[in-house]
């Protein structure tokens, strides 16, 4: 923590999310869900809704590497959850959490925090996180500023939802509104980026039947053909043109064998400059930047589909 707080420039947006909606589906598929032999909770929600964020905001799925200039943007979304323990907060972390059906997700959550509690958890439970949520609305409060669980560069924390008095279409109406709090490295994403990033998960939140039906669903059969996983790669290459762009390996910290990324510019601001010069293109470095973001996003995209990982996380 000590490093991460004085290496990393803090920066911290907070939004609160309308989950009235969705405490009642929570509660509508609890018999459900026990029939299954789990039980659901928000936080299972929270997890899924914030790894499909991740997929349309890469930059926050990933790690810096500041002595190469590079951001390596995961291509598997790997949720750390912290848990409260005797020993103190310890982050176990939940595999490929974007591709899972909630109710493996829940499983997955309800038996790994039992571990970690236990001081059963391992190794491999305990590493290879690509983001992480923090929920402390069991213990109370109104909102809290995490510390990015280095080498990430990014954490949502979650406070304790309460109702409160709301104006919907001209009427007061109760509602249960659950304050976030999005913290993030300022060297990877401007303000402007957090806030639609929160803004993504605020959403899902919001409309939480689009998160069940699809997430019980399948969430598997997620591999693709080798032909296919080319001509993204092939696409992804094309849209960055000049800048840098590598497959995160062993050396670098979060990757490993089975589970790699793809290495980009260090931030969007730089990428920019760095597209600018290299194209020599006269439309000034606002228009530059923003033309050099879409084409991250969208390489990162591409290259994440092109490498889904087939074989079993680490």
């Amino acid at each position: 923590m000590t490093l991460s707080a004085t290496v990393i420039p803090h920066v911290t947006h907070f939004d609160r999310a309308d989950i009235t909606d969705l405490d009642a589906l929570i509660r509508r598929n609890l018999e459900a869900g026990q029939a299954r032999g789990v039980t659901l909770t928000l936080t299972s929600f929270l997890l899924k809704a914030a790894a499909l964020a991740l997929g349309e905001h890469p930059q926050f799925n990933a790690s810096l590497d500041a002595a190469a200039g590079e951001l390596i943007v995961k291509r598997y979304v790997n949720i750390g959850v912290a848990v409260a323990t005797e020993r103190g907060l310890i982050v176990p972390v939940i595999r490929e959490v974007d591709g899972k059906p909630l109710l493996e997700i829940q499983r997955e959550l309800a038996a790994l925090a039992q571990r970690t509690r236990d001081g059963r958890a391992t190794l491999d439970d305990l590493r290879g996180g690509t983001f992480t949520v923090t929920n402390i609305g069991a213990l109370g409060g109104t909102g809290a500023i995490p510390i990015i669980n280095y080498p990430e560069v990014a954490i949502l924390g979650v406070a304790r939802g309460r109702e409160e008095a709301v104006v919907r279409d001209g009427a007061i109406v109760p509602r249960l509104l659950l304050p976030l709090s999005l913290t993030f490295d300022h060297r990877v994403a401007d303000g402007a980026d957090g806030a639609r990033f929160a803004s993504a998960i605020v959403r899902r939140l919001e409309h939480p039947d689009d998160l069940l039906p699809g997430a019980i669903a399948d969430g598997h059969g997620r591999s693709r053909p080798r032909g296919r996983r080319r001509r993204h790669r092939r696409r992804a290459r094309r849209l960055l043109g000049g800048l840098p762009l590598r497959r995160a390996g062993p050396g670098d910290r979060g990757g490993g064998r089975r589970q790699s990324g793809w290495a980009g510019p260090a931030s969007s601001r730089a990428a920019s400059l760095q597209g600018a010069a290299a194209r020599g293109r006269g439309a000034g470095r606002g228009r530059a930047r923003q033309g050099v973001r879409r084409r991250l996003r969208r390489a990162a995209h591409l290259a994440r589909s092109a490498a889904q990982v087939e074989e079993p996380s680490v």
